[in-house]
Parts: C-alpha cells; structure tokens; sequence
C-alpha cells in the first residue's frame, strides 16, 4: 500500500468504470450469450466462453496500480468477526426456493454465475462508486449514496419482474449495500462483501425458474433493514469512539 496518490484514479473516472462493471455484471452474460447463440456455439460451450469473456472484460478495466484503494486487499478486519456473520447467513432466505423450483441449474453454473455477479457488483458498487464518493464527501456518505445507488440499480428489474417484486427488492437492496459498504469501510476490503453477495445469490442461481414469493422476500426485507439500521449504528458509534480518542490522545 505504499503507492503514491499519484496513481489513482479521480471520482470521475471511478464513476464511469463503476457503470461500466455495474452494465457488464447485468447485461454482459445475456448479450455474450446472446451473440453465440446467434453463432451456433453449444448452450454449455457457450456458457463458459461468454463467462470468462465478461469476466475478462471486467479485470481488463481494473486499473492497474492502486487496486487497494478500490478495496482489492486482504481485509483489515482486526480478529472481529461477529459483525460478518448476520451478512454470510443472508443466503438462507433462499433455501426454500430449493424447494419450489421445477429443476435444477448445474452445481457448478450457480458457482460462476454467483461469483460473476457477487465479484461485478460489489467491485462497481463498494469499489468503484464507493471510493469516488468517499474521495468526494467523505466515508459516512459514500455508505449512504452508494446504498441508494445500488437499490435504485435493481429497478432495471422493471423490464422482466412485476413493479410490487422490484420495489421490494429495491428496498433490500439497498439496505444490503447499505450493510455492506459498513463491511467495506471497516475491513479496507471487498473480500466479505464478495463473499456474502455469492453466497445470497448461489442458491437462487441453482433454480431455474426465476421464483420470487412476496412473503418470503417481505420476511427477507424485514431482516435487510433491521442489520441496516444496526450496522449504521454501530459505525456512527465507532465514529464517535474513534473521535474521542484522538481528542484524549
């Protein structure tokens, strides 16, 4: 972590690749996968070759000096690890979809396309947008705005699911991105945020049908706001500790 500020990037170009990776972790495994079908490559074949296309792309736009700064680290976290199990226990919410779905994806497709998604999202969200914001206003809002701005990213949603399912989600989603720029901000790292958002994702990506339960998502909203609510509390309060001792000291 020794490099100089000199090789990092402004907010503003933080703020284009955060798009950029945020499109590519929505849009870029339909439209490659689109396009080899359009070519004839074989539904598998074509899968693994999109996927690691997309994925290529994405570390392709990573800056290569500096990553740290976006999270790209080993987490910092100082032997605290309570606080990180509320957020690995999300993907229990979906175990019941196991239960309702009509068949099943490949093991080891809901592997990648969990991780794809996890890896985009939390690298544009807590990485990128986290960071140009932070640089902009401070660590307290670069939580708060990059919260709002991955909610409000789920109302792409509105093209396939109804507007009740997406605005639930929206709501979620931001209490999730919410909880976990608290993580980001507290470890320097985007490790368990990876982690966890794989981890919620992988079990809904084993189904094939897209199932969406209004009673199991509300049940699931409810849990996101309450660890929201927390989370911010305890990092206000740890602000507020951390203040004190550099007036004490």
């Amino acid at each position: 972590m020794e490099e100089s500020n000199n090789t990092l990037l402004g907010a503003g170009k933080l703020s284009v690749l955060a798009l950029l990776t945020a499109l590519l972790s929505c849009f870029g495994l339909p439209i490659l996968r689109a396009v080899s079908e359009k070519i004839g490559i074989g539904e598998n074949v074509g899968f693994w070759t999109t996927g690691v296309l997309a994925l290529a792309l994405i570390i392709f736009l990573m800056p290569k000096k500096g990553m740290w700064q976006y999270g790209w680290c080993r987490s910092l976290n100082k032997g605290n690890w309570k606080f990180l199990i509320p957020i690995l226990l999300m993907g229990v919410f979906n175990i019941p979809y196991l239960f309702w779905t009509s068949g099943f994806n490949s093991v080891f497709v809901a592997l990648f396309t969990a991780g794809f998604v996890g890896f985009a999202e939390e690298l544009a969200f807590r990485g990128y947008l986290y960071r140009a914001l932070e640089i902009k206003l401070g660590e307290g809002k670069a939580i708060l705005i990059s919260a709002v701005v991955f909610g409000l990213f789920h109302l792409i949603n509105l093209t396939h699911s109804p507007v009740q399912a997406v605005l639930l989600q929206v709501l979620y989603a931001f209490c999730i991105g919410m909880v976990f720029a608290v993580v980001r901000a507290k470890t320097k790292s985007l490790f368990w945020p990876i982690i966890a958002h794989a981890a919620l994702n992988f079990v809904y990506e084993l189904t094939i049908d897209e199932l969406s339960v209004f009673w199991l998502d509300t049940i699931f909203t409810v849990y996101c706001v309450a660890l929201a609510v927390i989370y911010w509390i305890c990092y206000v309060k740890d602000k507020k500790r951390e203040k004190g001792s550099e007036v004490c000291a």
